[in-house]
């Protein structure tokens, strides 16, 4: 058995990751870790309180010189690990006890079939306390379901196997959806454990304009997959392609038909009331925004 393992955090906002970072660190198990930050703003100020934290856990920071984006960081931090087992997670993802590494490092070591595992990601934990734009960012995000990157370990033979992250095609999203796809072509099966981790979207100033900018990456990424793979490879129910079919056919109403739906599935997650009002509304534009942006990035061939 193998229990030694690099940790690997691409970091925009270091403020989002120190809670990351103490839970993960205290965490006790047989092998030796590492924890690998690599900051991806290179216009960053690190202050005394983090500079201590650093130097508290012995973390290894690794500062980009130009911004490389989330694939591009995820690979900087892959090629830099010292160990054969890896652990990538988002800044702003909370494991729920201090049992996730031990957990998955048991369940990556009980098979030499097994090359990856996920971790459940649980995105309403600060439901409550978001504010309505927040709300409607999350609200079609309800499942527990487990996403390459968030809090994935894998076996450091996957990359010799399907390649790293493609960062010259996927820049902010998209790169979990080609990793994906990649470990299909190879037949190998991404496995999960019951943990379960928090990813807490520090976006407190959300509002329309930053709902917007996001939804229009995730269409990027589409886009982008599209093009790279081929329009007969399924992303979605409603790719971008049927989508501009059903506007030129049918206008705005199946858009808002499909956020409809996604409103009163949502709303039996959260019961949140106000969303089943405003949400068939707002998804409109939502959806409409994401077509565009696949668009485009189908035409350029990158989500930027």
């Amino acid at each position: 058995m193998n229990n030694d393992i690099s940790i690997v955090i691409p970091v925009y906002n270091y403020q989002n990751v120190i809670q990351t970072i103490y839970l993960l660190s205290s965490e006790v198990y047989p092998g030796k870790k590492e924890i690998i930050l690599v900051y991806d703003n290179p216009k960053v100020i690190i202050d005394n309180l983090f500079d201590k934290i650093l130097k508290k856990y012995k973390i290894r920071l690794i500062i980009n010189k130009t911004n490389q984006g989330l694939a591009g960081s995820y690979n900087v931090g892959i090629n830099n690990a010292i160990y054969s087992n890896i652990f990538i997670i988002h800044e702003d993802c909370i494991p729920e006890d201090r049992f996730l590494i031990k957990n998955m490092l048991k369940k990556l070591n009980s098979s030499k079939d097994i090359f990856i595992i996920n971790a459940k990601i649980v995105t309403q934990t600060r439901w409550k306390d978001y504010n309505f734009w927040n709300k409607i960012l999350n609200f079609r995000h309800m499942e527990i379901i487990g996403a390459v990157g968030k809090a994935t370990m894998f076996k450091r033979e996957l990359i010799s196997e399907v390649g790293l992250f493609d960062s010259k095609t996927f820049h902010t999203a998209g790169e979990d959806m080609d990793f994906n796809y990649r470990l299909d072509k190879k037949n190998i099966k991404i496995n999960e454990v019951e943990d379960r981790v928090y990813h807490i979207h520090n976006y407190d100033e959300a509002n329309l304009i930053s709902i917007l900018k996001k939804e229009w990456q995730f269409g990027e990424a589409h886009g982008a997959f599209k093009r790279k793979y081929g329009i007969l490879k399924r992303v979605g129910y409603i790719d971008f392609e049927l989508r501009i079919i059903l506007f030129i056919v049918c206008g705005l109403l199946p858009f808002f038909i499909i956020s409809l739906a996604q409103s009163l599935i949502n709303y039996s997650k959260t019961g949140w009331m106000a969303g089943v009002f405003t949400y068939p509304l707002i998804g409109m534009l939502v959806l409409l925004t994401q077509t565009i942006a696949a668009t485009k990035a189908f035409i350029t061939g990158r989500q930027v």
